[in-house]
C-alpha cells in the first residue's frame, strides 16, 4: 500500500512540476507547485477511499439482509 502512496505522490508530483514549469519557466514556482499538489491528491485519494469502503459496507448490509430473508421464507 505504501508503494502506491509514493507513486501516486511521485507522479502527482511530476505533473504539477511539468505544467507549471512550462507555462512559468521559474524552476523555484514549478518546484513548490508540485510540492503543492501532493497533500491535494492524497486527501482526494483518501476520500475516494473512504467512499469506496462505506459503499461495500451497504452492499454487504443489504446481502445480508437479503439472505436473511431468503432464510426466513426457507423455514
Amino acid at each position: 500500500m505504501l508503494k502506491n502512496w509514493f507513486l501516486l505522490a511521485s507522479v502527482s508530483c511530476g505533473v504539477g512540476f511539468g505544467s507549471t514549469f512550462l507555462v512559468s519557466r521559474n524552476l523555484q514556482q514549478s518546484t513548490w507547485a508540485g510540492l503543492g499538489t501532493v497533500p491535494a491528491v492524497a486527501a482526494s485519494m483518501t476520500i475516494l477511499s473512504r467512499q469506496r469502503k462505506e459503499e461495500i459496507e451497504r452492499q454487504v448490509a443489504k446481502s445480508r439482509s437479503s439472505l436473511d430473508d431468503v432464510r426466513q421464507q426457507l423455514q
